[in-house]
């Protein structure tokens, strides 16, 4: 099993980051400067600039493109940050003014604020898009890439206000005929004492439903299902006997079932069959 720390430590070196300095200067200031401020000293160059790619800062920091001109162009209007660019070779150096940056902080301690940097810089500075080189000495690590619009503050990425779903409106019960209500009740016991079972509620209502559709749509009349109902609790069982066990079935079985109670009594009734009863 992979522990939590192995994938921490293999994910390498994390970046130095100081949230004291990030409620002043910004966060995405703050990253820049304090990764500038890491290799300081490790440079080749003995006069103190630091060669970077815009794709290793953002390997390094998981700042942007546009995030990386943003802190840049903050850090320059406040002195703290320096830059030199080589056109020929498109090659961008950088260098942290120390000198600034003890000078401001001898103000914090006189003072106790530190200068803020100007707000709602945008754009992109000369040379930006330049930054094309890459270099051997850089890490692999990449930290979450800051988010926040003023370049002051760190604010989390929120997720919409969910609105709550309006609730479903309760289903009037429908007004059944006493006819459909009579049969769907005579229907009920027959079925329970035949399979010794409950009907549920919603079998109920699916009772009488269809009930209600083989008298209102099939066009039967009550009379007839209450005498097929009549002679089916007599002879339920019985050999060639059509099986009634809801109300579905006895739409369906209706005319067979009439025709059985008929036939057992020697005739049959001359009705009228709708398309829907047509087999």
């Amino acid at each position: 099993m992979t522990n939590l720390s192995d994938v921490l430590t293999g994910l390498g070196r994390p970046i130095a980051y100081h949230p004291g300095l990030a409620k002043i200067l910004g966060v995405k200031e703050t990253v820049f400067l304090c990764q500038l401020v890491y290799w300081d000293g490790k440079q080749a160059d003995t006069s103190g600039w630091i060669y970077k790619t815009q794709e290793e800062w953002e390997d390094e920091t998981g700042l942007s493109a546009k995030e990386q001109r943003t802190a840049r162009i903050n850090l320059k209007a406040s002195g703290l940050l320096e830059e030199r660019e080589e056109r020929l070779r498109h090659r961008m150096f950088y260098k942290v003014n120390f000198d600034k940056l003890n000078e401001a902080w001898e103000t914090t301690r006189q003072d106790g604020e530190f200068p803020k940097l100007p707000t709602g810089t945008s754009g992109s500075d000369e040379g930006a898009s330049r930054l094309t080189e890459t270099t051997s000495e850089t890490t692999t690590t990449k930290s979450p890439p800051p988010s926040g619009g003023d370049g002051l503050l760190f604010q989390l990425d929120q997720e919409p206000e969910k609105k709550p779903e309006p609730k479903p409106k309760k289903e009037e019960p429908k007004a059944w005929d006493a006819e459909v209500v009579e049969l769907s009740n005579t229907l009920t016991e027959i079925v329970c004492a035949q399979k010794k079972v409950q009907f549920s509620p919603s079998k109920v209502r699916a009772t009488r439903d269809s009930i209600d559709k083989l008298h209102r749509i099939d066009g039967i009349e009550y009379s007839r299902i209450r005498l097929a109902l009549d002679w089916y609790r007599k002879n339920v069982g019985g050999q060639y006997v059509v099986v009634i066990e809801s109300g579905a079935s006895l739409r369906e079985k209706f005319l067979r079932l009439e025709a059985g109670a008929w036939k057992s009594k020697g005739g049959g009734p001359q009705v009228k069959r709708s398309a829907a009863n047509m087999w």
